[in-house]
């Protein structure tokens, strides 16, 4: 199905909304859940919101980080590498994916 300009805009308006409401939920004050019970919630929350901007480095580089402090440093790697091939001019990824190399 093509989608017109003004359903296009529509469709990316909505995107954009639904990754705020991603982010929002990663960074809600006063949450007190037991560590890895957080690091699991956030992995489903940014694997959502990869599916709902699947071009967004920012959310593969925030997954690398969160499958490291669960100890998934094989995954992590796969993300990380995800995150340098969509933004090649931001040096802070590629630093952090060297580092994990």
């Amino acid at each position: 199905m093509l989608l017109g300009g003004s359903e296009r805009a529509s469709q990316r308006c909505k995107q954009r909304s639904d990754l705020i409401r991603i982010c929002s939920c990663l960074c809600k004050p006063g949450r007190r859940l037991p560590l890895l019970e957080r690091d699991v919630e956030g992995e489903a929350i940014l694997q959502d919101g990869i599916k709902i901007a699947p071009r967004s480095a920012i959310l593969y580089h925030a997954l690398g980080l969160n499958l490291v402090r669960m100890k998934r440093q094989d995954a992590a790697l796969v993300e990380f590498e995800q995150a340098t091939t969509l933004d090649l001019r931001e040096c802070a990824l590629f630093l952090c994916y060297a580092m994990a190399l």
